[in-house]
Formats: C-alpha cells, structure tokens, sequence
C-alpha cells in the first residue's frame, strides 16, 4: 500500500500505479543486462540469428554491439 501513496509535508498524494522512487533507472539498466545477455546467447547459435535485431536495438539505445573481449583471468578482479 506504501507504494501508492506519497506525503510530501503538505498533502498526501494518491496514485493508480506505484510510485517509484529509484535511485538508478532500472528499467534501461535491466534492458542493457538483458541486452549483453542475449548477444551472448546468440554466440552460440548457429548462424548467429538475432545479429541484425540486436544491432538495430543496440543502434536505438546506444549500447555496444560486441560483447567485451576477454584477456584472462586479471579481468575477474578489479584493478
């Protein structure tokens, strides 16, 4: 119930949907997860389907369309 109702100090607002109050914008993160996810996904299909739509999805977004190189096991840890 918390989720649908927000008092500033001087009125109490009231909403038909959740009020979200998100310190990072989940939604483009998610996509971008989901995004990396399915570029890797289409690695290991055969003839790589999906290149075209995740390049035009990338293009729209601005997300990379490789997936990042790995150089070896230095790349698990920070620098």
């Amino acid at each position: 119930m918390q989720m649908f109702f927000k008092n500033d100090g001087e009125a109490i607002h009231v909403s038909q949907a959740p009020i979200h109050e998100e310190i990072v914008a989940c939604q483009p993160y998610c996509l971008r997860i989901l995004h990396i996810a399915m570029l890797a996904f289409n690695e290991v299909l055969t003839g790589k389907p999906w290149t075209a739509k995740l390049e035009q999805i990338a293009k729209e977004y601005g997300f990379a369309t490789m997936l990042p190189q790995w150089q070896g096991p230095g790349d698990l840890h920070a620098q």
